[in-house]
């Protein structure tokens, strides 16, 4: 237009889009981060008590790999995305 707003409308506009494109490349590789994450503790957990009773370790010894579990993922999550 003649007194300029049209392009900056526009610039705002595609800056807009841009952001939200970025915005969205992130949400998959974090939608499969939480899937994973939360797929391997309903597999994981479960079996640690009979894993644990096989090894003759105290039961009070679950909390320690369960902590240790979660440092792990969260270690993981941080460097894997």
């Amino acid at each position: 237009t003649k007194n300029g707003y049209g392009s900056a409308n526009k610039t705002k506009k595609e800056q807009t889009e841009k952001t939200s494109s970025s915005h969205k490349s992130w949400l998959l590789p974090f939608y499969f981060n939480v899937f994973f994450a939360c797929a391997s503790f309903s597999i994981v957990m479960p079996s640690l008590s009979p894993y644990l009773h096989r090894m003759k370790a105290p039961l009070s010894f679950l909390s320690y790999v369960v902590s240790a579990y979660a440092v792990g993922e969260m270690i993981g999550s941080l460097l894997f995305g």
